[in-house]
C-alpha cells in the first residue's frame, strides 16, 4: 500500500492492483473495521491492463495516522530535493509586480515560479495546493529553502523590485482605435 494525495485534498491509502473479486474482499474487511477504516472504495485503474486492474482507496480514522502519511509524503519530496536540488537554479524574477523565484532544472528542461508559500509546478498545483492545512512543500520548495537559510539566495523580503508601471495618459485618438466591445 502507498499513501496517496486523493483529488479532493485528503490523505489516503491506495493497494496495488488486483483481480475484482480480491478488491471487493479486502474491501468488505475494511469496511467491517469502520472504527478504524473511511472513504473505502474500490476504483479501477485507468492504466491496468488484465485481471489485475482493480485497487482499493481507504483513509484512516485516527488523525495521528493522517499525519504520519502528510510526514511521510514530505519526507518523499525531500529526498527528492536532496538527489535533485542541487542541479536546480534559481533566480529571481523582480519584472512583475510581485517578486517571485524561477526555477530551472537543467537534466529535465523545465522552469517553474516560486515563491515563499506557493509553485507552479504539477506536483503542487494538484497535489500539495489541496492539502495546504498539513504544510507539505515541493521539492523545488524545500531546496529553495536550504539556499535561503545557507545564504546563496537573497529572501524575498530582502528584494528589492524596480517600480513596474509607467503613468498611463488618456488621449482621446487613441481611444478612437481601440475596437468597440460587443
Amino acid at each position: 500500500m502507498k499513501p496517496i494525495i486523493t483529488s479532493d485534498g485528503f490523505f489516503a491509502y491506495r493497494t496495488r492492483c488486483m483481480e475484482y473479486e480480491q478488491a471487493e474482499s479486502f474491501a468488505l474487511c475494511l469496511k467491517a473495521n469502520r472504527s478504524r477504516f473511511t472513504s473505502i472504495g474500490v476504483e479501477l485503474s485507468p492504466r491496468a491492463k488484465g485481471q489485475r486492474a482493480w485497487f482499493v482507496t481507504f483513509q484512516p480514522v485516527n488523525p495521528d495516522r493522517m499525519a504520519d502519511i502528510g510526514d511521510r509524503e514530505q519526507a518523499a519530496r525531500i529526498q527528492r530535493a536532496d538527489r535533485e536540488g542541487a542541479d536546480y537554479i534559481f533566480v529571481i524574477d523582480t519584472h512583475s509586480p510581485r517578486p517571485f523565484y524561477r526555477c530551472f532544472n537543467p537534466k529535465s528542461g523545465e522552469t517553474y515560479e516560486l515563491d515563499h508559500s506557493t509553485c507552479d509546478c504539477p506536483d503542487h498545483v494538484y497535489r500539495l495546493n489541496k492539502v495546504s492545512g498539513f504544510g507539505i512543500r515541493c521539492k523545488h520548495a524545500v531546496e529553495l529553502q536550504r539556499r535561503i537559510d545557507a545564504s546563496e539566495i537573497l529572501p524575498l523580503r530582502e528584494v528589492q523590485t524596480p517600480r513596474l508601471y509607467a503613468e498611463v495618459r488618456y488621449c482621446p485618438a487613441d481611444a478612437a482605435r481601440i475596437p468597440a466591445s460587443r
